[in-house]
């Protein structure tokens, strides 16, 4: 049986935070899930892993990026000039 998960990662000051995706649900070829929430308060945009592993082989690795939400206008007002 094919065992696929998702994992968002990253360091943070307390420590390593790992959280697995649950539920995943695969139509055709993709994978849908709902965004973990950060664990815990920042100030600006936060990057991290999402590791995409199928019966514990690492498949992919790519970046998530957390916007703080404080800075939607700032960042939104940068993006758009």
């Amino acid at each position: 049986m094919i065992e696929l998960s998702v994992t968002f990662e990253c360091d943070t000051p307390e420590g390593r935070w790992s959280q697995l995706v649950d539920p995943l649900e695969i139509k055709d070829r993709t994978i849908v899930f709902k965004t973990p929430m950060y664990p815990h308060p920042f100030e600006i945009t936060k990057d991290v892993d999402v590791i995409l592993r199928q019966n514990n082989h690492i498949i992919a690795t790519i970046k998530y990026y957390y916007l703080a939400t404080g800075n939607l206008k700032n960042y939104f007002s940068t993006v758009l000039s």
